[in-house]
């Protein structure tokens, strides 16, 4: 019979609260918050991945002893605790949030992102809004966003919505395996199994969901491994299935244990220290943390020495204990931060320590009250549900009107029209080459096809796709054909990045085989300093430039063979945060890595409401134009040389945009720059007809053999 049932062996370890659970709550809370703050943990974010094993234990187990008790599982029940210990703290930091970003937040994109990501964190979809957005977790763009990190609890909703359904199912239909005839014992073990198999299945196809994506053999981004929850499962699932282990892990010896709890914790640290943003995850390297933290749970089973005995200490229970709502709180703070004091370091780490004090408030006067007072049932729960939903709801579309409509400010609207619009190799999906192919065949990416003159064509990565306008207008000013190839990331071949040279070469290819014309190439030429991408961050600057020199002569070379002649557009000034808010320097930081030094670039979005409201100009950069020179001086000297090499011919833009000694990104109301590196879309259309008359002349003097190099200098 399916009403028969049999009580199943329980241990105290997973009938009572696990101090050493709390205290590894705390060690993976830790890890998240010092990532976070800048400290030198570069694979903090694992900690995600240690919360994802605690939960899928933590709640199996609550879901199993329901099952032994009443032989179901009361989704009523479930739901409202979920609803209590979840969205009133939610609720609270999204709004909180929201009204801060009314201030701190930026009208040019921060404030529309932080509203779109709160309103996915209100409804459990925050972690598909920030992938739709393309914002990778470790991208420059993500550190704006103060409600980036909720992308996880939306994972875990996700996972809470479909996995006490599925185990009740499995569950109900090995009782029925078992049969009436067949004893209860033997009913209680076919659930078992049948729930374990269900497990097994889905850790199964997650894992090597999540693999497939991660290394790119799918076609689908491999942010969609880090993002979404059909990746991630398999980690709730690890710990779920140390759930159902629980009676047999009752009985592990104490040497045992401390051997696990030593390795496991060992695992965590060594992940902690060792994976970081530049490798491929989740992939490969997320088991070190996944089963180390399922070693520690195991080894919580005899919690009287070692690892769970120190996890369970008072001060890691304590941390363990507001761990939600310090992680809810660290996040946003060291947003704000960051963006009131810039030019400090330290102050982030304090900021995310300092962030204890609201989520201990949080956890005490709200969190607390409200899931331990058993009044708050049936209709008053859904009353909850439908205040912790509203009041952010309506907050968050509060934030994006106001940005969208620059906060009544006209002289803000003038600044977010010229730095947001969308160059047309964006806009027409022409900067897919490293991910979908060279985007050269594709007839979205060519215009003024009507005309027979001689073909243009514009190569590289976002910086020359910065020059689409221009290129488009001067097509249109000579009636000739243009075709737009540019991707994002790196362009040329580059030491140590294979990717990187393959696709260069690749589009090589197929340009050579394209009619003869002009090609207009563009990148981040940035020897030295900006630009180093991938592995070619650990070459010294002569190997790199020697490189570079090798590879586009090479490639310059055989474009000529072809019958093209290629322009060489020169790096622009560029604008990066200096050690002093408000100073900004032609170099990033030498210690920068690369990503940090893109993290650095001048944006829009780094200008706050409060500034941009009372003088937008002050939302601009400035650099003198000696230091400018002085940067670029051996970038430019190398490229002038493979010019002179090739017989390609160079243009040099770099007076538009320095005047009078200082180079500036804006002059008054005229933005020129949309960030740090890239003009914007108004500006490039004002390039056209110095485009017009370079190509004019190189048309009419004709290239059929190459001639020596030469240089275009266009004023202001």
């Amino acid at each position: 019979m399916l009403s028969e049932r049999a009580p199943e062996p329980q241990t105290k370890p997973s009938e009572s609260r696990r101090l050493d659970i709390q205290g590894l709550r705390a060690v993976a809370v830790i890890l998240v918050v010092a990532f976070h703050s800048g400290l030198p943990v570069p694979g903090g974010f694992i900690g995600v991945d240690v919360f994802l094993v605690i939960s899928g234990f933590v709640i199996t187990g609550m879901l199993m002893r329901e099952l032994q008790k009443t032989g179901t599982i009361r989704f009523r029940n479930f739901y409202s605790r979920r609803i209590k210990r979840l969205l009133p703290a939610l609720a609270l930091l999204t709004t909180v949030v929201v009204v801060l970003s009314i201030f701190f937040g930026s009208s040019f994109g921060s404030q529309q992102t932080t509203a779109k990501t709160g309103l996915g964190a209100t409804y459990i979809s925050a972690n598909m809004v920030i992938y739709n957005d393309s914002i990778g977790y470790f991208s420059p763009e993500a550190e704006t966003n103060p409600l980036l990190h909720t992308w996880t609890l939306s994972v875990e909703e996700q996972v809470y919505l479909i996995f006490p359904t599925l185990l009740l199912g499995s569950w109900l239909f090995g009782r029925r395996l078992a049969g009436a005839s067949r004893g209860v014992r033997r009913s209680a073990r076919l659930s078992r199994r049948s729930s374990l198999g269900m497990l097994a299945l889905i850790a199964g196809v997650s894992f090597a969901f999540c693999l497939l994506v991660s290394y790119g053999k799918l076609s689908m981004p491999p942010a969609f491994a880090f993002f979404s929850s059909l990746t991630r499962v398999w980690e709730f699932a690890i710990g779920a299935a140390l759930a159902f282990a629980a009676h047999r892990f009752s009985s592990i010896s104490q040497p045992t244990a401390g051997i696990l709890g030593l390795a496991g914790a060992i695992a965590i640290l060594v992940g902690a220290f060792t994976i970081t943003g530049e490798m491929v995850y989740p992939g490969i390297a997320v088991l070190v943390p996944v089963l180390g933290a399922a070693a520690v749970i195991v080894a919580g089973f005899r919690p009287a020495r070692g690892v769970p005995a120190a996890l369970s200490t008072k001060p890691m229970t304590w941390i363990g204990d507001v761990s939600y709502s310090w992680y809810l709180w660290h996040w946003p703070l060291i947003v704000f931060g960051a963006i009131i004091w810039p030019e400090s370091r330290a102050v982030l780490a304090v900021l995310g320590i300092a962030s204890l004090i609201p989520a201990w408030l949080s956890t005490t006067l709200l969190e607390n009250p409200i899931r331990k007072n058993p009044a708050i049932k049936g209709r008053r729960v859904v009353a909850l549900a439908a205040v912790c939903t509203v009041i952010p709801t309506l907050a968050c579309v509060g934030l994006a009107a106001g940005a969208n409509s620059s906060w009544g400010n006209e002289a803000v609207a003038q600044m977010q029209e010229q730095v947001g619009a969308e160059h047309a190799a964006e806009a027409n999906d022409c900067q897919d080459a490293a991910s979908n192919g060279t985007s050269i065949d594709d007839p979205e990416c060519s215009f003024n096809t009507s005309s027979t003159g001689t073909h243009a064509y514009l190569i590289g990565n976002s910086v020359a796709a910065m020059y689409s306008e221009a290129l488009i207008g001067a097509s249109e000013n000579l009636d000739i054909p243009l075709t737009i190839d540019t991707a994002n990331g790196c362009f040329s071949a580059e030491p140590g990045n294979t990717d990187c040279t393959d696709d260069f070469e690749s589009r090589i290819d197929k340009l050579v085989q394209r009619p003869p014309g002009i090609v207009v190439m563009s990148s981040t030429w940035d020897l030295g300093a900006y630009g180093a991408g991938g592995g070619a961050e650990t070459f010294s600057v002569k190997e790199r430039t020697q490189f570079l020199v090798g590879s586009l002569t090479d490639a310059i070379t055989r474009l000529n063979e072809a019958g093209h002649h290629v322009v060489m557009v020169l790096p622009t000034p560029r604008f990066f945060h200096g050690s002093t808010e408000g100073v900004y320097t032609a170099l990033p930081d030498p210690s920068f890595t690369r990503s940090e030094a893109h993290a650095s670039l001048w944006r829009p979005t780094d200008c706050p409401t409060v500034v941009a409201e009372n003088n937008i100009a002050d939302c601009g950069a400035t650099v003198p134009e000696a230091e400018e020179a002085a940067a670029q001086a051996h970038t430019m000297e190398t490229l002038e040389e493979i010019a002179a090499d090739t017989g390609s011919t160079t243009l040099d833009l770099r007076s538009r945009y320095c005047i009078d000694g200082v180079c500036r990104t804006n002059v008054g109301d005229r933005w020129m720059y949309e960030d740090g590196i890239h003009i914007g879309v108004d500006e490039s259309e004002s390039l056209a007809p110095v485009f017009t008359q370079l190509l004019r002349q190189i048309i009419r003097q004709g290239w059929s053999t190459p001639s020596p190099a030469g240089g275009f200098r266009q004023g202001a």
